[in-house]
Parts: C-alpha cells; structure tokens; sequence
C-alpha cells in the first residue's frame, strides 16, 4: 500500500503528499512488526521496492537499515520463497545503495545475488533490475553482453519501461 501511493506522489513531484504517507507509513510499521517477523518478506522490504525508483535516497537507507529481521525459520515451499525474497532484497540493495553513491556497499550487495534462487514471477523483472547495476561495474568488453541479456530479458517480459533506460546506456 505505502510502496504504490509514496512512488506515485513522488512521480506526481507532490511532495507535500509523499510526506504525508511517509509519516502514516512510520507510524503503521509499528503495527506491522510482529507479522513482518513471521513474514517470508518485511514491511520494509515492500516499501522500498517501490522507492527503488525514486530518489529519496535517506528513506531508502532508513528501510534499509531499520530492516525486519525474520526470526522463525520456515519450511518447504516457505523457506524457497523466503530465499527467493532474500536474493530481491539483495537486489533491491544494490540498487539503493548505487543511488546513495555509496558503489563499495553496491557492489558487495550485487556480488552476493545468486539469480538462480529467484522463482518465477520474480526471475527475469529482478533480472532486469540486477544487470542494470551490474553494468554500472562492469568492464567494458562485458558490457555489450550485459546490454544484450537486459534487451533479451525486455523481449521476453515485455517490460517496455526499461527500454529507454536500456538505450540510454
């Protein structure tokens, strides 16, 4: 809920309504907290992969460093898709810290992503998001490949928006 109405303030530029949804989202973590523990996913967790796309730079490490730890172990089904989660918190990480300019912290984050723990309906959008930050550090023959696995995941997905991103690279 936050995740949607905090991007869309802020792509609207009303700042005055971010703030406000910002506030209510800090007092409703609150309430939040005993079920984002037993969650496969955190509150936090929900909120920043929609501020990924902003700039609110201070928010994103605020969620980030005030993260919900998870504190029961789950099983079966559960503990893959809670892996799953781990590896777009990585992700999701990577990118922010990239937007804080803080590139050491990125690039660790980045390094530590194995794609091959993501499940379907995350794999490629993730993906996507992980090679966009990857080509940022990578070398310059490595590139043009990476360009071309973020164009090959576009075609596949459809997700049109990266497009323009992918050619302004």
């Amino acid at each position: 809920k936050f995740g949607v109405q905090l991007l869309h303030s802020w792509i609207k530029k009303d700042e005055n309504t971010f703030s406000n949804i910002y506030v209510e989202m800090l007092k409703a973590r609150d309430s939040y907290k005993e079920v984002s523990q037993k969650s496969v996913c955190s509150f936090e967790y929900a909120v920043l992969e929609h501020l990924v796309f902003t700039d609110k730079t201070e928010i994103m490490q605020f969620l980030i460093e005030n993260n919900t730890s998870q504190v029961e172990e789950a099983s079966g089904t559960i503990n893959c898709r809670k892996e799953n989660h781990e590896e777009c918190w990585k992700i999701m990480c990577s990118i922010a810290y990239f937007k804080m300019k803080n590139y050491e912290l990125s690039e660790q984050y980045l390094n530590t992503v194995n794609l091959k723990k993501l499940l379907v309906g995350w794999k490629k959008y993730y993906a996507i998001l992980f090679y966009f930050v990857k080509f940022e550090f990578a070398e310059i023959e490595e590139k043009s490949l990476i360009k071309n696995k973020i164009s090959q995941l576009i075609g596949e997905t459809h997700f049109i928006y990266y497009s323009k991103i992918l050619q302004s690279l």
